[in-house]
């Protein structure tokens, strides 16, 4: 049987989600290595036009801003590590063509809306698009797998 290309642009999807979360796990073991810079280095740093409009003035507050960038990259791990890994899970299913991951791919999107929606809105307009994009994204998702033809490709 042919996968569906609706199938198989899930699977990308659901697959990201997974490859963000490995990305920050990098991101965060790199921003680690920032702390352990040596104070002129970091002087340096601190004196660089990028760093100035942040203003970053200090080794204190250079290794407080990095602290800080820490704690939220851990934070967004312990947060979305595990819905990256249940994504890649329901990737592999679909893409298997396996009856129990269309309904967990169905249950997993609404799960992700109601996420989204019970989250505070805060940050950047780029914050705000990005919710919109993966309410609309998850609403596709529950519908195409909801279609009868692609409800009768799974059994």
């Amino acid at each position: 049987m042919e996968r569906p290309l609706g199938i198989k642009l899930i699977c990308v999807w659901l697959s990201l989600s997974f490859i963000s979360a490995i990305l920050v796990i990098f991101s965060l073991i790199m921003s680690e290595g920032s702390l352990k810079i040596p104070n002129d280095k970091k002087m340096e740093i601190i004196h660089t036009p990028q760093w100035q409009q942040m203003k970053v003035n200090t080794i204190e507050e250079f290794d407080n801003y990095f602290e800080k960038t820490i704690s939220q990259r851990k934070s967004y791990i312990i947060q979305n590590l595990p819905y990256g890994i249940i994504a890649f899970i329901i990737a592999i299913g679909l893409w298997k063509m396996k009856k129990w991951s269309r309904i967990t791919g169905i249950v997993y999107s609404i799960l992700l809306i109601l996420f989204v929606l019970l989250t505070r809105i805060g940050g950047s307009e780029y914050f705000l698009i990005g919710k919109i994009l993966g309410i609309i994204t998850s609403l596709t998702v529950v519908y195409y797998l909801m279609l009868p033809k692609v409800k009768e490709q799974f059994k």
